[in-house]
């Protein structure tokens, strides 16, 4: 009786001051990352990108504070670029203080700096999940859309109902589950493209970064951001390969759920998808 009495006192006590081990418990989310920073335009023009800053720290720091687990994966195992457009308050509310906070907390992510390979969790890799999240920027639009690793490890998600949410342009990774993604995108560029009847996804509702979004940019628009021409736009993509993609005006946050598939359309979704995906991981418990 006594040994059971020190041991159950030693439990509280180890909860009390690793609180870390008592979270993990929760369970382990994966979060996927692009392993490239130049993004590819029309007439060989590129423009350098990365992760967003919010859409990929809002929902992790939320997740973290609800006690789960977070994993960093790319493609080759490198650490993940930020975008550096989006290092400004302006993507908080103007909420320098939230800000401060997701910035510092990105900056303590030891798993960010040293991600693991996307192939270490190919298929039944990803069982050790509960989660997979996928984060935006224009970094996705660059290789994690024909990831074969990310394929087989959505594959998994789609049949195991894995909870699995995407942001802005995040969503473009969808298209690694086609039967042929370079050759939908090889299409899509040429206005061919048609929708795959076996995808996983076909008939998902879904939203993404928006051609309206996206347009203003591009030389012309209001913003010139890119200093060129997308070879294809995520919402064309998403629709063309059949998904039933719906999208709100410019700048308004926006999410869609549908089966374990969660996508938000915008850095203004970030608060909003990370609530979503924290009610879906609950309820599948």
């Amino acid at each position: 009786m006594l040994i059971r009495l020190i041991a159950f006192f030693a439990c509280l006590i180890f909860a009390a001051v690793l609180p870390s081990c008592a979270a993990d418990k929760k369970g382990k989310i994966l979060v996927v990352v692009s392993s490239e920073h130049v993004l590819g335009l029309k007439d060989g023009k590129t423009h350098k990108t990365g992760f967003f800053m919010n859409e990929l720290g809002v929902p992790t720091k939320t997740l973290s504070d609800a006690g789960y687990e977070i994993v960093f994966a790319d493609p080759d195992g490198n650490a993940p670029v930020m975008d550096p457009i989006s290092d400004s308050a302006k993507f908080f509310e103007n909420d320098e203080q939230k800000y401060q906070s997701v910035k510092k907390f990105l900056d303590g992510l030891t798993g960010l700096k040293k991600p693991h390979r996307l192939k270490e969790f190919d298929g039944k890799g990803a069982a050790q999940f509960s989660g997979v999240f996928i984060p935006g920027g224009h970094a996705p639009m660059i290789e994690l859309w024909r990831d074969k690793s990310l394929k087989g490890i959505l594959r998994y998600c789609h049949r195991a109902n894995v909870p699995t949410a995407m942001i802005c342009h995040g969503p473009i990774a969808m298209l690694s589950s086609l039967s042929d993604p370079e050759g939908f995108i090889h299409d899509l560029e040429r206005g061919a493209a048609r929708a795959d009847a076996a995808w996983q996804y076909a008939g998902y509702r879904v939203t993404v970064f928006s051609n309206a979004e996206e347009k203003p940019n591009e030389p012309g628009g209001k913003s010139n951001m890119l200093g060129g021409y997308m070879k294809f736009y995520p919402e064309d993509a998403l629709r063309a390969a059949g998904a039933s993609v719906s999208v709100q005006p410019a700048g308004k946050g926006h999410i869609v759920s549908d089966r374990e598939l969660i996508t938000g359309q915008n850095p203004s979704s970030d608060n909003e998808l990370a609530a979503a995906l924290i009610r879906l991981l609950e309820k599948k418990k």
